[in-house]
């Protein structure tokens, strides 16, 4: 396996990289251009009109008309234009631009797949918080198409550099998701910390008495540990001691509870 993806990397680093990077910069390119200046409404308009009859007594023209506006509608534009900016990432991280600080973060198995993978799921999530966020979603202006369309593409460019980042990021949104509507179960846990000193951890669910309770804390490089198992008293709380050994913002969590966040300095 290891000489295979020597051989692929070497593969990469000569002509067919310049090929591949020429074709995913090309590719961007065009599709940003076609979201600018194409007005897809009158592409959609004629595609609603074909698909309305009977598409597939002409199912040339409907395929090229539903290649257009996937090319020039708002979102179907980012999503390519998503897929094509990790595409370039994931081929920035093949020849080692911004390496992983951490070797088992970086993608080793089909890093172009996963980078265009990494791109339609950033797309995704940016499609799935304008529809919850904004009433207009499917009528955005020029203005809305530039800053999207960057923002996303500089993210999954980022992601495929360095797929650690990407693993923060889904690390990030699926605590948003599962943790958004449980109850602190932590308050009177100090917010800040100083390494090498002891913190309370304090802890309170009346649902636990006497049941024996262990808290996850991940560290800011997104490691995790787990403190020792501590019982819940007759009144619903516990404590234990943790003492941090490296600075920067950690993450107490249960699966009864939302996050705590401690800054460690």
């Amino acid at each position: 396996m290891g000489k295979a993806l020597a051989k692929v990397r070497r593969l990469v680093k000569g002509p067919w990289y310049f090929l591949l990077l020429g074709l995913g910069t090309s590719a961007w390119i065009a599709l940003l251009i076609a979201g600018i200046l194409v007005d897809s409404q009158p592409l959609r308009a004629n595609l609603s009109a074909l698909l309305g009859g009977s598409p597939l007594e002409h199912w040339p023209q409907t395929l090229k008309t539903l290649a257009a506006v996937i090319a020039t509608y708002t979102y179907t534009n980012v999503c390519l234009l998503a897929m094509a900016a990790s595409f370039l990432g994931g081929l920035a991280a093949t020849v080692n631009i911004g390496p992983d600080s951490n070797p088992e973060a970086t993608d080793n198995t089909y890093p172009r797949t996963s980078s265009l993978l990494r791109g339609f799921l950033i797309a995704l999530a940016l499609l799935a918080g304008v529809l919850l966020t904004t009433d207009g979603a499917f009528d955005p202006s020029q203005s809305q198409y530039y800053k999207t369309a960057g923002f996303v593409s500089l993210t999954a460019f980022l992601a495929s550099v360095s797929p650690d980042l990407m693993k923060r990021l889904l690390d990030q949104f699926s605590s948003f998701i599962l943790q958004t509507n449980r109850p602190l179960r932590f308050a009177g846990t100090a917010a800040k910390g100083t390494v090498g000193n002891a913190l309370d951890i304090h802890f309170a669910n009346a649902e636990l008495v006497n049941q024996d309770v262990t808290f996850t804390i991940r560290r800011p490089d997104g490691t995790a540990t787990t403190t020792p198992a501590t019982k819940v008293g007759a009144d619903g709380t516990a404590t234990v001691a943790w003492t941090p050994q490296v600075r920067g913002k950690h993450r107490l969590s249960h699966p009864t509870s939302a996050e705590h966040a401690v800054d460690v300095g």
